[in-house]
């Protein structure tokens, strides 16, 4: 069995700013029928002198495959990660403050399987329950994660396929709250004579996340849906027109996104 490990400390000061942090990496890669633990822990705090607010977040990740045959081509896999966020106000808050979260934790457990097709296609999915505490508000629900892994392979004689899709869908019952993150993309390059290239990508994404803010001043809260999908284009040709002196590059971005809000415990019609 083979351990590694790496432990960071870090400390920057800048003007009235103050940021220090500090993380540790473990792994442990298992032969044959072996499990492979891996275990990742990050802290990190800011201070600004002048107004003496200080932010500190924390993490802790714990993952562990346990494969089912010497090949590992299936194995078990379970997932538990944790974070937490504080925001510390030494000076009085004045009404800008209103709305700012001082306490986020939150965290999941999941277990899953991963299977591999074959050399170039691996697939894993997990499911468990998520938990997230924003100041008082505690809530539990449902999760499940998955992702789709397509290694570079030919298809023909200097054409290269890859690819991946993903999926985070997560609720929380209690607040009514959804976090979601999808996303698929396809690679594709092409070589063609005396060493030129020509590489595109397109890929497609859906986000959601929940805001939740006060109503007035007697600290009732609403929600606020974000929802962004997003579709990216790209596209790199390279030619050598002259060899190891003279080559022509080309880039292609088209990136359009769509984002929506929606507040749904609010009624327009009575604000009108």
């Amino acid at each position: 069995m083979r351990n590694d490990s790496m432990l960071v400390f870090d400390f920057e000061h800048a003007l009235s700013l103050y940021r220090w942090g500090t993380s540790i990496y473990a792994t442990s890669s298992g032969f044959f029928s072996a499990p492979k633990i891996s275990i990742g822990a990050e802290a990190r705090s800011r201070l600004r002198q002048d107004t003496r607010v200080r932010t500190s977040e924390a993490g802790v990740a714990l993952g562990a495959e346990y494969p089912f045959d010497r090949a590992r081509t299936t194995a078990a896999l379970l997932s538990v990660s944790a974070t937490s966020y504080s925001l510390d106000q030494k000076a009085t808050s004045t009404l800008a403050d209103i709305g700012k979260l001082s306490s986020i934790n939150d965290g999941y457990a999941s277990l899953g399987i991963r299977h591999r097709f074959n050399e170039h296609l691996v697939a894993e999915a997990l499911g468990g329950m998520t938990i997230k505490a924003v100041e008082e508000r505690e809530s539990v629900g449902p999760m499940a994660r998955s992702k789709v892994t397509l290694s570079p392979f030919e298809l023909d004689e200097g054409l290269i396929l890859s690819g991946d899709a993903f999926l985070d869908e997560r609720r929380y019952n209690t607040t009514q709250e959804v976090l979601r993150n999808d996303g698929a993309q396809l690679a594709l390059s092409s070589g063609f004579a005396e060493g030129g290239l020509n590489a595109a990508r397109v890929g497609f994404g859906i986000k959601r996340r929940d805001f939740f803010f006060p109503r007035d001043t007697s600290g009732t809260l609403i929600k606020q849906e974000r929802s962004e999908l997003t579709l990216t284009l790209h596209d790199d040709f390279f030619y050598p027109i002259i060899s190891d002196r003279l080559n022509a590059s080309v880039s292609l971005d088209i990136a359009p996104r769509t984002i929506t809000r929606r507040t749904p415990d609010v009624d327009l019609s009575a604000l009108s």
